[in-house]
C-alpha cells in the first residue's frame, strides 16, 4: 500500500512555496489523500494515513518515515517541506503539527478538504507573492 505523509505534507504545503502548481501533481496528491475515492479527505482519512507513515508508531514522523513518503511525490523537495512542518524545530512532525494542518486547509470547518479546499488552498500557498501562512 502506497501512503503519503499525510498532515505533515498539508502542513507543509501551506506554509512554504511548493514546488509544483501543475494540476495533475496536485490532484495526484489529493488523491492519495482521499482514501474512500469521495472527493473529499475527512479528518478520519488524516489520520489514517499519518499513522501509516508513522513506522515506528511514536506518535510522530521523523525525518526519514517524511522522507520515505514524500519522496513519492517529490523526490528532491521533502527536505524543506519537513523543516517548515516541524513547527517546533524538534526534528519530528507531532500529530498536532499535522492536526494545525488540517484545519488550515479545511476552510469551511466541516472536518472535509474537499477537492477545491485543497486545490485553493495549495495555489495560494505557491503564488509568487505567497509568503509563509501562520495557523
Amino acid at each position: 500500500m502506497i501512503s503519503v505523509v499525510t498532515l505533515a505534507c498539508l502542513i507543509a504545503v501551506v506554509c512554504c512555496q511548493c514546488p509544483t502548481t501543475d494540476q495533475g501533481q496536485i490532484s495526484k496528491v489529493f488523491k492519495a489523500y482521499d482514501i474512500d475515492g469521495n472527493n473529499k479527505i475527512s479528518r478520519v482519512e488524516g489520520t489514517m494515513v499519518f499513522r501509516d507513515a508513522d513506522l515506528n508508531r511514536d506518535g510522530a514522523l521523523d525525518n526519514n518515515e517524511f522522507s520515505s513518503e514524500w519522496a513519492f511525490y517529490h523526490n528532491d523537495y521533502y527536505s524543506p517541506f519537513f523543516n517548515v512542518a516541524d513547527r517546533n524545530h524538534n526534528g519530528r512532525i507531532e500529530f498536532v503539527e499535522g492536526n494545525q494542518g488540517f484545519d488550515h486547509f479545511d476552510k469551511n470547518g466541516d472536518n472535509e478538504i474537499s477537492s477545491w479546499e485543497f486545490t485553493q488552498t495549495w495555489m495560494e500557498t505557491v503564488r509568487p507573492s505567497s509568503r509563509p501562512i501562520d495557523f
